[in-house]
């Protein structure tokens, strides 16, 4: 049977780093996590038990990059600068 402890911590592992890097730089967290600003507020405001909370949630999952046809060209390329800003605008796209 699988732990749903592990995707807590992954979710809660997540939600930390979108703080850190909100704090230290609001829209590059926005175009990295393809997050609103809104909501980076709130996590950025958020104590590590809230934080932690939150990460217990069925609400919420950390979600890995959605193409996975572009991180294979990633992984085979990664110099490539057309095949990462492909990435990033498929990733961020709604």
């Amino acid at each position: 049977m699988f732990d749903d402890n592990v995707l807590n911590d992954l979710n809660l592992r997540y939600l930390s780093a979108a703080k850190e890097l909100a704090i230290a730089d609001l829209q590059m967290a926005q175009l990295k996590l393809g997050l609103s600003e809104f909501l980076l507020k709130i996590i950025t405001s958020s104590s590590f038990q809230q934080l932690e909370h939150m990460a217990k949630q069925d609400l919420i999952y950390f979600k890995f990059l959605p193409n996975e046809k572009l991180f294979s060209c990633l992984l085979e390329h990664p110099n490539d600068e057309v095949v990462r800003l492909s990435l990033l605008v498929s990733s961020n796209h709604c």
